[in-house]
Parts: structure tokens; sequence; C-alpha cells
């Protein structure tokens, strides 16, 4: 999906909570900031947070622009409790795995540390991703893994669609099980 304004302000929100000196930060998926006016053209967002001192990786199949080739539907190790600050700006909802991914996500993230999601919700963007989620989903899913939520919110993107802003504080090691995840996904993911 890429970056705009308002997801980039909700992510330097969380850079500045953050008092250490040097942040860790993991983007699923090579993101792009989308141009603030039609003139400029997109920057691609791991130079932007690394020019800002940002330690950053960035992981997508594609492996473009400085990405680590991963793919979230498998168990990835490579960078447990790595992160500071973990970001999908449009990434899981293209994931076949969900459990897998949601997982990685949390996994990548240290304890004290903030899951940043922006995700589609249902009976938005029809065509563009397979799944699609409800507010319920991310309340269900922060209180099955002791989450703090921080953010939760719908808005509109201008020129698009409506999409949720959601940051989680993780709190605790382990991730629910598969089969608790998935009766989450049954009741409040919707695939197309």
């Amino acid at each position: 999906m890429g970056i705009n304004i308002e997801e980039l302000n909700l992510i330097e929100k969380y850079i500045k909570k953050k008092s250490k000196d040097k942040i860790r930060m993991i983007e699923l998926g090579n993101q792009v900031i989308i141009p603030f006016d039609l003139k400029s053209t997109g920057r691609v967002a791991k130079h932007y947070f690394e020019s800002i001192g940002i330690e950053h990786i960035s992981m997508d199949l594609n492996g473009e622009d400085g990405a680590l080739t991963y793919n979230f539907d498998h168990d990835i190790k490579d960078y447990n409790n790595w992160a500071d600050l973990v970001t999908n700006s449009g990434t899981l909802e293209h994931v076949n795995n969900q459990y897998m991914a949601f997982k990685n996500m949390h996994n990548f993230c240290s304890i004290g540390g903030y899951m940043i999601h922006v995700l589609p919700p249902t009976g938005f963007w029809h065509g563009h991703c397979d799944y699609f989620y409800t507010e319920e989903f991310f309340k269900n899913l922060a209180e099955k893994n002791d989450y703090d939520i921080l953010d939760l919110y719908e808005y509109y993107r201008p020129g698009n669609e409506n999409l949720f802003h959601c940051v989680f504080r993780k709190n605790k090691e382990s991730f629910i099980e598969e089969n608790e995840f998935n009766i989450l996904k049954q009741k409040y993911i919707k695939s197309k």
C-alpha cells in the first residue's frame, strides 16, 4: 500500500515514545512513502528511516531497495526480539498463512516494543487482497496475547478507502496457539 502522511505521523509518534538512543525497526514489505503532492515522487521508506537514525530492516519477497527476502508464510527466527518497532503498512493482508504472519510480527518485536498495523477493514479495498479485518479481531488478538492497545481506529485514506490503524505494545514473549488464532480468524477476519 505504501505509507502516506497519516501513517508516517503515526510511526513517528511511536519512534518518539522510545527513549533509546538507537531504535531498531522492522518494516514488513518494501514500502515507499506516498508522495504528499502530485509533483513529487515516492521515496523508499527504508532510506527515509535510516536518514533519521533508525536501525532499519525491511523484509519483502521482492528483495528490492535493500529489503531482505523473506516469506511471512514461514516461521522466521532470524530476528526474534530484535525490533523496538515493527510496522505492517498493508502487507499481512496478502499473506496466505495469517497465523504465521502475525506470529512472525510478534516474534520480531521486543518486550515493550510496538507493533503498528495498517490494514483494510471489511467492506473496503475490493479486489486488493485476500483478507479484511474487523475491530473485534484487533481487540481479541490483544486480549489473547496480553497486548496493550495504544491506538485503534478506522480512518478514510484520501484518494483510496478506509483503513484500520492499530498499535499494540508487546508485554510477553509467547504468542497464542494456532488453533486459538484460527478461531479469531474465522470469527473476525473476512476473506475474499
